[in-house]
């Protein structure tokens, strides 16, 4: 089977932080969309049928990132805690090994 797994799994897998960190990356595409936004409005880019279509794309494109946030879909504890075991630095405050050493 494509998708067995013998071994039980512990914390999140894989697939579950890539899924996790799209929604990182639409962010950070998004504040780039919004400063081209502005950008086209205030140099006169385009023309006005375009940088209205832009600028709605734009408000779609952080309308998904709010609903993301809100559902906290968007990745940042497991991205952050896979950057800090990388570098060998614990700073990570929800991390579980953290928990469990302020409760012992």
């Amino acid at each position: 089977m494509l998708w067995f797994i013998p071994v039980p799994v512990f914390g999140v897998s894989m697939i579950y932080k890539i899924v996790l960190g799209v929604g990182v990356l639409a962010a950070a595409l998004t504040v780039g969309a919004l400063i081209y936004s502005v950008l086209g409005w205030k140099r006169g880019y385009w023309g006005i049928y375009a940088r209205v279509h832009y600028t709605l794309a734009t408000l779609a494109g952080l309308a998904f990132v709010w609903f993301l946030n809100y559902w906290n879909l968007l990745g940042w504890q497991f991205l952050l805690a896979d950057v800090s075991k990388l570098a060998g630095v614990s700073s990570v405050p929800w991390s579980q090994q953290e928990k469990r050493d302020m409760n012992s």
